[in-house]
Protein backbone atom coordinates (compact mmCIF):
# COMPACT_ATOMS: atom_id res chain seq x y z
CA UNK A 1 0.00 0.00 0.00
CA UNK A 2 2.61 2.54 -1.05
CA UNK A 3 0.07 5.23 -1.93
CA UNK A 4 -1.72 4.94 1.42
CA UNK A 5 1.66 4.97 3.18
CA UNK A 6 2.52 8.26 1.45
CA UNK A 7 -0.87 9.78 2.32
CA UNK A 8 -0.51 8.86 5.99
CA UNK A 9 3.10 10.05 6.10
CA UNK A 10 1.97 13.47 4.89
CA UNK A 11 -0.31 13.72 7.96
CA UNK A 12 2.45 13.08 10.51
CA UNK A 13 2.43 16.57 12.01
CA UNK A 14 -1.35 16.84 12.25
CA UNK A 15 -1.76 13.35 13.73
CA UNK A 16 0.94 13.95 16.31
CA UNK A 17 -0.67 17.21 17.43
CA UNK A 18 -4.06 15.49 17.64
CA UNK A 19 -2.70 12.69 19.83
CA UNK A 20 -0.98 15.17 22.17
CA UNK A 21 -4.21 17.18 22.47
CA UNK A 22 -6.31 14.12 23.25
CA UNK A 23 -3.78 12.71 25.74
CA UNK A 24 -3.68 15.98 27.68
CA UNK A 25 -7.50 16.18 27.65
CA UNK A 26 -8.35 12.53 28.39
CA UNK A 27 -5.48 11.19 30.52
CA UNK A 28 -5.03 12.99 33.88
CA UNK A 29 -1.28 12.29 34.02
CA UNK A 30 -0.65 14.01 30.70
CA UNK A 31 -3.12 16.77 31.53
CA UNK A 32 -0.98 17.70 34.54
CA UNK A 33 2.24 17.98 32.52
CA UNK A 34 3.61 21.42 31.62
CA UNK A 35 3.23 22.55 28.02
CA UNK A 36 6.97 22.36 27.37
CA UNK A 37 6.97 18.65 28.28
CA UNK A 38 4.00 17.95 26.01
CA UNK A 39 5.67 19.83 23.16
CA UNK A 40 9.02 18.18 23.88
CA UNK A 41 9.42 14.62 25.13
CA UNK A 42 5.77 13.58 24.69
CA UNK A 43 5.64 14.86 21.10
CA UNK A 44 8.92 13.13 20.25
CA UNK A 45 7.63 9.83 21.63
CA UNK A 46 4.41 10.08 19.63
CA UNK A 47 6.36 10.90 16.48
CA UNK A 48 8.50 7.81 17.03
CA UNK A 49 5.44 5.55 17.44
CA UNK A 50 3.90 7.14 14.34
CA UNK A 51 7.04 6.10 12.47
CA UNK A 52 6.56 2.51 13.64
CA UNK A 53 2.97 2.52 12.41
CA UNK A 54 4.09 3.86 9.04
CA UNK A 55 6.65 1.08 8.71
CA UNK A 56 4.01 -1.44 9.73
CA UNK A 57 1.70 -0.09 7.06
CA UNK A 58 4.45 -0.40 4.48
CA UNK A 59 5.50 -3.89 5.62
CA UNK A 60 2.02 -5.35 6.31
CA UNK A 61 2.32 -4.99 10.07
CA UNK A 62 5.68 -6.69 10.42
CA UNK A 63 7.72 -5.28 13.30
CA UNK A 64 11.41 -6.10 13.28
CA UNK A 65 13.70 -6.77 16.27
CA UNK A 66 15.03 -3.21 16.05
CA UNK A 67 11.52 -1.77 16.37
CA UNK A 68 10.77 -3.92 19.43
CA UNK A 69 14.08 -2.93 20.97
CA UNK A 70 13.20 0.74 20.56
CA UNK A 71 9.76 0.17 22.08
CA UNK A 72 11.31 -1.56 25.09
CA UNK A 73 13.81 1.29 25.54
CA UNK A 74 11.06 3.92 25.31
CA UNK A 75 8.84 2.07 27.77
CA UNK A 76 11.67 1.66 30.28
CA UNK A 77 12.46 5.36 29.95
CA UNK A 78 8.81 6.29 30.56
CA UNK A 79 8.82 4.11 33.70
CA UNK A 80 12.02 5.77 34.92
CA UNK A 81 10.29 9.12 34.43
CA UNK A 82 7.47 7.83 36.71
CA UNK A 83 4.88 7.65 33.94
CA UNK A 84 2.11 5.32 35.21
CA UNK A 85 1.64 2.20 33.11
CA UNK A 86 -2.05 2.93 32.64
CA UNK A 87 -1.20 6.38 31.24
CA UNK A 88 1.32 4.91 28.82
CA UNK A 89 -1.17 2.30 27.58
CA UNK A 90 -3.88 4.96 27.23
CA UNK A 91 -1.54 7.05 25.09
CA UNK A 92 -0.86 4.11 22.75
CA UNK A 93 -4.58 3.40 22.37
CA UNK A 94 -5.39 7.05 21.73
CA UNK A 95 -2.65 7.10 19.12
CA UNK A 96 -4.11 4.01 17.43
CA UNK A 97 -7.58 5.56 17.46
CA UNK A 98 -6.39 8.83 15.92
CA UNK A 99 -4.38 6.88 13.34
CA UNK A 100 -7.34 4.73 12.32
CA UNK A 101 -9.77 7.64 12.06
CA UNK A 102 -7.37 9.52 9.79
CA UNK A 103 -6.65 6.42 7.72
CA UNK A 104 -10.33 5.74 7.02
CA UNK A 105 -10.67 9.32 5.77
CA UNK A 106 -7.82 9.10 3.23
CA UNK A 107 -8.00 5.42 2.23
CA UNK A 108 -9.54 4.09 -0.93
CA UNK A 109 -12.48 1.67 -0.45
CA UNK A 110 -10.29 -1.43 -0.85
CA UNK A 111 -7.49 -0.29 1.49
CA UNK A 112 -8.90 -0.25 5.08
CA UNK A 113 -9.07 -4.03 5.44
CA UNK A 114 -5.36 -4.54 4.89
CA UNK A 115 -4.49 -1.39 6.85
CA UNK A 116 -6.62 -2.56 9.79
CA UNK A 117 -4.85 -5.91 9.84
CA UNK A 118 -1.52 -4.05 9.80
CA UNK A 119 -2.55 -1.86 12.75
CA UNK A 120 -3.71 -4.86 14.80
CA UNK A 121 -0.48 -6.73 14.03
CA UNK A 122 1.53 -3.74 15.29
CA UNK A 123 -0.53 -3.54 18.49
CA UNK A 124 -0.24 -7.29 19.13
CA UNK A 125 3.52 -7.06 18.89
CA UNK A 126 3.91 -3.73 20.69
CA UNK A 127 1.60 -3.91 23.70
CA UNK A 128 3.11 -6.98 25.45
CA UNK A 129 6.61 -5.55 24.95
CA UNK A 130 5.51 -2.17 26.33
CA UNK A 131 3.83 -3.67 29.41
CA UNK A 132 6.65 -6.08 30.26
CA UNK A 133 9.37 -3.47 29.79
CA UNK A 134 7.47 -0.95 31.91
CA UNK A 135 6.82 -3.44 34.72
CA UNK A 136 10.45 -4.60 34.76
CA UNK A 137 11.71 -1.04 34.90
CA UNK A 138 9.26 -0.19 37.70
CA UNK A 139 10.40 -3.25 39.66
CA UNK A 140 14.02 -2.16 39.30
CA UNK A 141 13.13 1.36 40.42
CA UNK A 142 11.18 0.01 43.41
CA UNK A 143 14.14 -2.13 44.47
CA UNK A 144 16.47 0.85 44.19
CA UNK A 145 14.05 3.02 46.20
CA UNK A 146 13.99 0.39 48.95
CA UNK A 147 17.79 0.25 48.99
CA UNK A 148 18.06 4.04 49.28
CA UNK A 149 15.48 4.25 52.07
CA UNK A 150 17.24 1.44 53.92
CA UNK A 151 20.49 3.37 53.64
CA UNK A 152 18.76 6.48 55.02
CA UNK A 153 17.34 4.54 57.96
CA UNK A 154 20.74 3.01 58.72
CA UNK A 155 22.40 6.43 58.69
CA UNK A 156 19.76 7.86 61.03
CA UNK A 157 20.00 4.95 63.48
CA UNK A 158 23.80 5.10 63.51
CA UNK A 159 23.95 8.88 63.89
CA UNK A 160 25.89 9.25 60.63
CA UNK A 161 25.42 12.00 58.01
CA UNK A 162 22.13 11.34 56.29
CA UNK A 163 21.58 14.37 54.03
CA UNK A 164 22.72 12.71 50.80
CA UNK A 165 20.59 9.61 51.41
CA UNK A 166 17.57 11.75 52.30
CA UNK A 167 17.90 13.73 49.09
CA UNK A 168 18.17 10.53 47.04
CA UNK A 169 15.11 9.11 48.80
CA UNK A 170 13.18 12.39 48.32
CA UNK A 171 12.53 12.49 52.08
CA UNK A 172 12.62 15.60 54.26
CA UNK A 173 14.19 14.86 57.65
CA UNK A 174 13.56 17.30 60.50
CA UNK A 175 16.59 19.08 61.90
CA UNK A 176 16.08 17.33 65.22
CA UNK A 177 14.81 13.80 65.58
CA UNK A 178 14.78 11.03 68.12
CA UNK A 179 15.36 7.34 67.46
CA UNK A 180 13.05 4.97 69.35
CA UNK A 181 13.87 1.25 69.40
CA UNK A 182 11.39 -1.43 70.43
CA UNK A 183 12.35 -4.91 71.68
CA UNK A 184 9.88 -7.76 71.51
CA UNK A 185 9.97 -11.10 73.30
CA UNK A 186 11.32 -13.87 71.11
CA UNK A 187 8.77 -16.34 72.54
CA UNK A 188 5.38 -14.61 72.79
CA UNK A 189 2.50 -16.32 74.62
CA UNK A 190 0.89 -19.17 72.69
CA UNK A 191 -2.44 -17.36 72.78
CA UNK A 192 -3.40 -13.76 73.58
CA UNK A 193 -4.22 -13.01 77.20
CA UNK A 194 -7.75 -11.93 78.00
CA UNK A 195 -8.20 -8.36 79.30
CA UNK A 196 -8.91 -9.73 82.80
CA UNK A 197 -5.68 -11.82 82.86
CA UNK A 198 -3.64 -8.87 81.57
CA UNK A 199 -5.09 -6.65 84.29
CA UNK A 200 -4.34 -9.29 86.94
CA UNK A 201 -0.74 -9.52 85.76
CA UNK A 202 -0.26 -5.76 85.94
CA UNK A 203 -1.84 -5.67 89.42
CA UNK A 204 0.42 -8.49 90.70
CA UNK A 205 3.55 -6.75 89.41
CA UNK A 206 2.48 -3.45 90.92
CA UNK A 207 1.81 -5.00 94.34
CA UNK A 208 5.07 -6.91 94.21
Amino acid sequence: MPDLHARMASLTGDLTAAVVTRCSAEVPFYGALPRRTLDGEVTRSILAVHGLLLRGLRDDGAMGPGDLTRLIEWSARRAEERVPLEAAIAAYLIGADVWWQALTEVAEPEEPAGAGASLLACLRAAMPAVVLAHLQAREDIHSEDKRIRRALLTALLAGRPYEEAAEAARVVVAGEHEVVAFAFASNPPARPLSPRRRAAGVSARASG
